[in-house]
């Protein structure tokens, strides 16, 4: 009996000993567990950050994917599509000594009485090409290339609207282009025979005519190399009455309702959280801006650069010597880098943060514009932000709320229909020219002299009959604006785990990252900050 209640003893103090050392195993086991979940947490921290930044890289890529496919797509007349193509008309003028006729310096559309040899000044005329062999009229100097220099030219045709002159014999005549000058002509189509006659034009239409091999804006530049002519071959019928002779361009146009926008942004301009996975992270955000929409700091104006401050709230008196301070610092040192602003005196990083988004040194500069001596950077009406484009209409002296209501219409307006010319010469093109938009917005520009004070700062070109002044007797006060961009830049947000990395990107629209400066090549690339 004794010896089973020993034997019983034993056993209960040898499983207890069992359960005692399970138990201070299971607990190495759960420190050893809880030691390795640790370091791996910390490494996964310490890899993270990386991770996330390659991510973020990633995002800039598939920016400049975007920017390619917009750029390599066929294109469409649909806005939603890839690429916006728009046909502005383009008006040029006639050579003075057109053999067997009688012509106006330009032949604008709407002629309603016969110009003569010495009417220089009126454009509602119309051109008699005189029933001879070889009677001819020639246009050029197209003044509007110079707010559509650079933009891609899709196709090119002439337009001409023409009748014959009375009931009589049906005449023919050809339609042809030089771009040397005159001396060599190619034809555009076969022969047109004209067999209608409206004393009042009501019924003539305008008829478009493809030139083969589409000339380029360096044929364009000189105002004298490219020429279209109407030209008579032949005696054969009544004399020919020509009101409208111009080219009309098929033209790419960047804007905010294209992908590479819509996709990345919301309507306002911000970024779009787009969430794209990628291996353990995701690219969170990569909103694309397109540098033409802001304000250039080595060409803009003293006057716009301080507008723009002021509409990104900095008190008047500082916006205007920081923008006195700018022209002074970019006379011996030009910016490189939007950072470089901060050089100039009295630009703290406060006010830096407050215009980084609104400028720029990286969009393409006209040097051919005919008003205001020097090179001037464009804006692209069609993607400038709000602020900017209050800045080029504020010091126009137009009323005190009127700059702001015309830049929300234009937002307005492009959301649905982007513009694509300064002016197209046919009339039937009012959608999308921002001279006859401007002439609608006669609710606050109440008064002519307003309207043209708008396009006057607007146009690149001299724009009427006498080719020595524009809409009014005035300059541009800020700068002009284009339709097509070719400076991009990318802000890319990469995230894994709980780590977010940024990273920022400038590249042309070839996806290249080489956008060059006068003699500079400007490489943009580095880590955003937060």
């Amino acid at each position: 009996m004794n010896m089973k209640k020993t034997l019983i003893g034993e056993r209960g103090v040898s499983l207890l000993t069992a359960i005692m050392l399970l138990l201070l195993l299971s607990v190495l086991g759960l420190a050893v567990v809880s030691l390795v979940m640790v370091d791996t947490q910390v490494s996964l921290n310490n890899i993270a950050p990386f991770q996330a930044f390659y991510v973020a890289e990633a995002g800039i890529e598939r920016a400049i994917r975007a920017i390619r496919d917009d750029t390599s797509t066929t294109q469409t007349t649909n806005p939603a599509a890839d690429g916006y193509c728009v046909r502005p008309c383009v008006d040029g003028y006639t050579t003075a000594g057109a053999s067997g006729s009688n012509y106006a310096y330009a032949l604008f559309y709407g002629g309603t009485s016969p110009g003569s040899a010495t009417d220089y000044t009126v454009i509602n005329r119309y051109c008699t090409l005189n029933a001879t062999a070889g009677a001819n009229v020639q246009v050029y100097n197209f003044q509007q290339r110079y707010n559509l220099m650079g933009v891609p030219i899709r196709t090119m045709e002439i337009g001409i609207r023409a009748q014959k002159s009375s009931t009589g014999t049906s005449p023919t005549m050809q339609l042809r282009y030089s771009t040397n000058g005159g001396t060599s002509w190619t034809n555009v189509g076969s022969a047109i025979t004209l067999s209608t006659y409206d004393s009042t034009w009501a019924t003539v239409p305008v008829t478009f005519y493809t030139i083969s091999a589409t000339p380029t804006w360096s044929n364009l530049l000189d105002g004298t190399s490219f020429r279209i002519q109407a030209y008579r071959s032949a005696a054969t019928g009544v004399s020919i009455l020509i009101d409208y002779l111009c080219i009309r361009v098929t033209l790419k146009v960047d804007c905010s309702t294209e992908p590479w926008f819509t996709t990345f942004k919301n309507s306002d301009g911000s970024a779009k959280t787009v969430n794209i996975a990628l291996g353990n992270g995701v690219i969170a955000t990569m909103p694309i801006d397109d540098e033409a929409g802001k304000v250039h700091l080595n060409y803009a104006s003293q006057s716009l650069l301080n507008y723009l401050m002021q509409e990104c709230t900095i008190p008047a008196a500082t916006a205007s010597t920081l923008a006195t301070n700018i022209v002074t610092y970019r006379g011996t040192n030009w910016f490189d880098t939007i950072e470089e602003v901060k050089q100039a005196t009295g630009m703290t990083t406060a006010y830096y943060g407050l215009i980084k988004d609104y400028i720029t040194v990286y969009p393409w500069v006209n040097p051919n514009v005919q008003k205001t001596t020097g090179n001037r950077a464009p804006i692209n009406i069609n993607t400038a932000p709000l602020q900017v484009l209050q800045a080029v209409f504020d010091p126009l002296a137009i009323g005190a709320t009127d700059h702001t209501t015309l830049a929300n219409a234009i937002i307005t307006r492009r959301a649905t229909t982007p513009f694509s010319s300064m002016i197209s010469s046919n009339p039937s093109d009012t959608a999308s020219s921002f001279a006859r938009f401007v002439d609608t917005q006669t609710a606050y520009l109440t008064t002519a002299a307003e309207r043209n004070a708008v396009k006057e700062n607007c146009d690149a070109s001299l724009y009427n009959t006498t080719q020595t002044t524009s809409w009014t007797t005035g300059n541009s006060t800020t700068t002009e604006f284009c339709y097509y961009s070719t400076a991009y830049s990318v802000t890319a947000r990469g995230k894994v785990v709980y780590s977010y990395r940024q990273a920022k990107r400038v590249f042309e629209d070839d996806g290249t990252f080489n956008i060059t400066s006068g003699s500079l090549t400007l490489n943009y690339w580095r880590e955003v900050i937060p």
